[in-house]
């Protein structure tokens, strides 16, 4: 079992305890537990620890019964997942008293995903539409260390030599990226929502939003990149390479709308063909009046 790197040792035996209890009290066997640090030579980021359960309850007078519980076809799937939530939730009260913001979550990724879904998070959603990582094994996980190492020692970009650290690279590169796209966009909401308190039009206000994204952490991106990154995210097509024509254009304003909504949920923007803003004439008004430079070739209304 996997414990996170994140918290000290005193907690990870703690927690390990209580899990240890858990399964006792649950199936009335007995559970031996093992801590293990990372290898020296491995990913010290590798804390785990080994659960061995007997076969059979121990009671006053010894062992008797065998627990059938977690190999009946029935009910050993059930009692599994039950099992793993447990886990969860204990790495994940863990990581909150450490200050931590990293959580675990046990569910499928079909699970989650749905669930996210039900609430109205496209962003989560398109997050985990994903297969799930493969498991690199030890052979590959030694062949891909060395190489990480060789690679810091001559300062040079790592790139993965087997099949699998490819696959597991790219996947971890594209969560890396998603979240980073979700701190910029929650902090395009915040700014945005500041705006329109402040009296701000949705243009200037949308604008705002994006300067903050893109400054988010000291390293600037220009406001076509955050739009370019953000509609990758949002919009998943395959198309984004083909000739432009009419149907592009629809798949891009449909994406820009999407993105509209991330930002200000109770009223979306409307996109004219073309990516002209229809923004009220009265507003657009005001925002000239306060002399703000109201952008027109980009066709983004936020």
């Amino acid at each position: 079992m996997a414990l996170p790197s994140e918290i000290g040792a005193e907690v990870r035996r703690q927690i390990m305890r209580e899990f240890a209890e858990q399964f006792v009290n649950r199936y009335g066997v007995a559970v031996d537990v093992a801590i293990h640090a990372p290898h020296r030579e491995g990913d010290q980021r590798n804390h785990h620890a080994h659960v061995l359960a007997t076969t059979r309850r121990l009671e006053a007078e010894g062992f008797t019964d065998k627990t059938r519980v977690l190999d009946a076809a029935k009910t050993g799937g059930v009692e599994i997942e039950q099992m793993r939530g447990v886990w969860a939730e204990l790495q994940n009260r863990a990581l909150e008293r450490a200050g931590e913001t990293e959580r675990v979550d046990h569910r499928s990724l079909e699970a989650q995903r749905a669930e996210a879904l039900s609430r109205g998070d496209e962003l989560t959603a398109e997050e985990l539409d994903r297969s799930p990582e493969v498991k690199l094994g030890p052979a590959a996980s030694a062949m891909e260390r060395r190489e990480m190492r060789a690679a810091e020692a001559e300062g040079r970009e790592y790139e993965p030599v087997t099949e699998r650290g490819r696959a597991v690279h790219a996947a971890r590169q594209a969560r890396a990226m998603f979240r980073d796209m979700r701190e910029r966009l929650d902090m395009a909401r915040k700014t945005y929502g500041v705006a329109r308190e402040e009296g701000q039009g949705r243009v200037s206000a949308g604008l705002a939003a994006l300067r903050a994204a893109a400054a988010r952490d000291g390293h600037e991106r220009s406001p076509d990149e955050i739009r370019d990154r953000l509609a990758k995210i949002v919009e998943r097509d395959q198309g984004r390479d083909e000739p432009e024509g009419e149907d592009s254009v629809e798949k891009r304003e449909s994406v820009k709308d999407r993105l509209s909504s991330l930002l200000d949920p109770s009223r979306p923007v409307e996109i004219e063909h073309g990516g002209e803003e229809r923004e009220l004439d009265d507003e657009r008004q005001v925002e000239k009046e306060r002399g703000h430079d109201l952008d027109s070739g980009g066709g983004w209304g936020l």
